[in-house]
Formats: structure tokens, sequence, C-alpha cells
């Protein structure tokens, strides 16, 4: 039977037999499992899933892999190991690789490349990036070239703490009220019911948890920080 692979968010085919995307819903597996997908590999820690996503793949009666990702420091030579052994198993595919917005399933690459395949440090980041790294990338590096995760996540910290979709979101709304207060000064009152829209969106978004901007912003490649984790449904 071909396998016909549905539509996943932020799907990309890093190779043959093999689908690394971003958090897929309950619908998504259940069209992948039709399509004839095998196997199931979630990066994301249970407190990033929405459903018991081993339960609903046991059920439909496929093969759950669970390796919790949950930022930097596991990503690990064992990680990436244990990854590589999945793929290499014919009786496995075809088979899709989720975190919840690529990123990691792409960090993961890229050390299987260089740990499992053999790839030089560059063809590994190669490979990362064609399967979803991006803001991972210089914690990836770090580990490539053999340098303690740890000591290499300074870099990769000081990224994230600038570029958060959290961050971001605050950042951004701070210089829309800013500037929509300046042109109300400058050029017209109405400039003021731009600044009541920011404002009406953030009380939303404090409880309902969905921000629009949030959400194109994770798509961009920022990584989540705490606000927004529960509305990470796009990531």
């Amino acid at each position: 039977m071909k396998w016909q692979h549905p539509a996943l968010p932020a799907a990309c085919k890093p190779i043959e037999g093999v689908i690394a995307c971003g958090l897929p819903s309950e619908d998504e597996l259940r069209e992948a499992h039709a399509g004839g997908l095998r196997t199931v590999v979630n990066l994301c820690p249970v407190r990033e899933q929405k459903f018991d996503e081993g339960a609903l793949v046991a059920s439909l009666g496929m093969r759950y892999v669970h390796i919790p990702i949950a930022g930097a420091p596991d990503l690990t030579r064992e990680n990436a190991l244990r990854l590589a052994r999945i793929l290499s198993d014919p009786a496995s595919r075809p088979v899709v690789v989720h975190c919840a917005s690529g990123n990691r399933v792409g960090a993961l690459f890229a050390l299987k490349a260089f740990f499992a395949d053999g790839c030089d440090p560059a063809a590994a980041i190669a490979a990362g990036r064609a399967a979803g790294l991006k803001a991972l990338e210089p914690a990836v590096t770090a580990v490539i070239h053999g340098h303690s995760v740890g000591a290499g996540l300074e870099y990769a910290a000081a990224a994230a703490t600038m570029s958060t979709v959290d961050r971001l979101v605050f950042r951004l709304a701070g210089l829309f009220v800013l500037a929509s207060l300046a042109l109300s000064q400058l050029h017209s009152p109405a400039w003021l019911w731009f600044t009541a829209f920011v404002g009406a969106n953030m009380l939303q978004a404090s409880f309902t948890g969905f921000c629009l901007l949030a959400r194109i912003l994770a798509r961009l490649g920022a990584p989540y920080g705490a606000a927004f984790r529960g509305s990470s449904a796009a990531r």
C-alpha cells in the first residue's frame, strides 16, 4: 500500500518515507494512519501535549515512540542515535517525527546526521535545516563541534531570550501602543482606536490563550516562552 500522507503542520520530507512536522491534531493522525502511516515519533514533553497521543496511536495499531526533547540539554548523542535506530528500521516506515513547530525535529536530525550517518558538521547542519532546524541551531552547532551543551548554550540562551514569541509579542505590542499614541498627537486622535485595538487583543489573550501574532511568530520560527505555551497548537 502506497503511503498517502496528509497535510501536516510545517511538514517537510527530509528523507524517503519520513515526514518531519509540527504538532499534529488527532484528526491528522487518524488521516495519516488511513494513508498507511506506521510509526509516530513524538519529541514533545508530556506538558506540551494536547491529548494522549500515545494512547491514540496505539489504538490505531501504529508504533509510538516518545523521545522528549524539552530543550537544548536534551539534544544528546544518545537521543540522536535512538532516532537513527528507529528510522533505519524499514518496518517502521512510513514515519512521522514531530515536535511542536519542527525546530526540535530538525535539531535531532542534524545530530543524527552527524553521529549516526557520518556527515561533516556543515552537511549535518544542512540536514537539520531541511528537517525544520531554526532557533536551536547554535546549540546543535555547539554539540556537533564537541563542546559541552551547557557551555554552548550561552549563545543559544541569549538568542532565545531575545527572540521568544512572548518577548516579541510584548515588544511589538509596546511599539504599536507608543506609535499609535504618538500619531494621535501628531496626526489624528483617530489613531487612539489602534491603541484600543491592541489593548483589547492583549486582554482577550490573557483569558483565552489565543494570540494571532504569537502564532504567526511561531510559524516564522520563534520559540515559545511560557506565556503562550497554552496556545501552542500552531508550533
